[in-house]
Formats: C-alpha cells, sequence, structure tokens
C-alpha cells in the first residue's frame, strides 16, 4: 500500500451511494478526487463491496478490486 499511495498528496471524497445488497455485502460507489504530489489530480469514480464486522465496515478487497 505504501508503494501505491507514494504518489498520492491528498484523497476527499465528493459522494457515497449506496446501491444495495448482495451476498452478504453492501455495494457503494465513490466519486472521489485525488491530488498527486507532482500537482496534477484525477477525478475517479470506483465501485466498493463492504462488509458489516463485529459493529465497523470493512472493505472487501478481493471483490473490490479485483
Amino acid at each position: 500500500m505504501d508503494e501505491i499511495l507514494a504518489d498520492v498528496k491528498s484523497i476527499e471524497i465528493n459522494q457515497v451511494t449506496y446501491l444495495g445488497y448482495e451476498n452478504e455485502m453492501s455495494k457503494v460507489v465513490i466519486d472521489f478526487s485525488i491530488k498527486y504530489v507532482n500537482g496534477t489530480s484525477g477525478d475517479y469514480k470506483k465501485y466498493i463491496y463492504l462488509l458489516s464486522e463485529n459493529g465497523k465496515w470493512k472493505i472487501v478487497f478481493d471483490k473490490t478490486f479485483i
């Protein structure tokens, strides 16, 4: 993760939209902006799967990023 985020200066979440419940997971879409250390920036949209565990939401990495 350190290597992936090395060029990132900041991440701003613009909007989170709940899409529903699927296979014991909640699915959301996140619109966000990233500012990079070299001065560039980008706007992105990513679908994220979340699992409620011990009262906290956890990202299901294998479903979200693969």
